[in-house]
This record gives structure tokens, C-alpha cells and sequence, in this order.
């Protein structure tokens, strides 16, 4: 028989552990170097065979089925509306560097004058974006 702490006394040392959690995780990201390992191809098949194994399994239909609707609300909104202020304002730099080769894609496209057909100008004008932004993506990341 294995033996377990008691669920209560397991989820107060839980609860303790949260307030030193945020620097213990620093420390380890600032030690790790997962950058040589991720690349390899090593990595790759096994990235690879992890993914198969998900679809195999339908673990992601699996995992959306253990949660309602309502819980994934609650949740996204109390801990992503809590953070996603912060972390955009962080990111500026980064989000303006990534976009700044889009959008010179975007301002080198001559869009033909709108028509009264929608038709027409999604396949005139919305489908030259498209096709814009999916060649620059390809390009960037090859």
C-alpha cells in the first residue's frame, strides 16, 4: 500500500506553496536551457508521436468534455481577464516587431476600386489580403 497524506493536509500544503511558487518558477526558467532540447529531431518525432497519440485517443474532445461551458466562463474570465492587460502591455515591443512585416505586406497591396457586388469584391479585394498575409506568413516562417 502506498502511503498519501491526507487530502486536507495535501491541499493546505497546496495552498502554502502558492505564495512561494512565482519565485521558485523564476529561478528554474532562468536556469533552464530548453531551447537545445526542443530543437532537435529527437524532439520533433516525439512531438510528432504525442500528437498522433492525442488524435488517436481524442484526448482534446476527452479533456473539453470534463468541463462545462459555464466553468471555462468563469474561469477565462476570472483568470485571463485578470492578466491579459498586463501581459499586452509587457509585449508591445514583441507584438509591434512580429506585426510590422505584416502590415508593410498589407500597405505594398494596389487594391482594385469596390464594386456593388460583395461577391465580387471578396474575390477582388478580401482574397488579395488573404493571399497576402498567407504568402508573408510563409515567408517569415518558411
Amino acid at each position: 500500500m502506498v502511503d498519501v497524506k491526507p487530502l486536507s493536509e495535501a491541499k493546505e500544503n497546496y495552498r502554502q506553496s502558492a505564495s512561494r511558487a512565482g519565485e521558485a518558477y523564476k529561478l528554474g526558467v532562468n536556469r533552464a536551457d530548453w531551447k537545445t532540447a526542443a530543437e532537435s529531431p529527437e524532439a520533433e518525432q516525439l512531438f510528432a508521436t504525442k500528437m498522433q497519440d492525442a488524435i488517436s485517443n481524442q484526448s482534446r474532445r476527452k479533456g473539453i468534455q470534463k468541463v462545462t461551458n459555464s466553468q471555462w466562463q468563469n474561469r477565462a474570465s476570472t483568470k485571463g481577464g485578470a492578466q491579459i492587460s498586463g501581459a499586452m502591455r509587457e509585449s508591445v515591443e514583441d507584438w509591434s516587431t512580429g506585426f510590422a512585416p505584416y502590415a508593410e505586406a498589407l500597405e505594398g497591396i494596389n487594391l482594385p476600386p469596390r464594386s456593388s457586388d460583395p461577391m465580387a469584391n471578396i474575390d477582388n479585394r478580401l482574397k488579395l489580403v488573404v493571399q497576402t498575409l498567407v504568402d508573408k506568413k510563409k515567408q517569415i516562417t518558411g
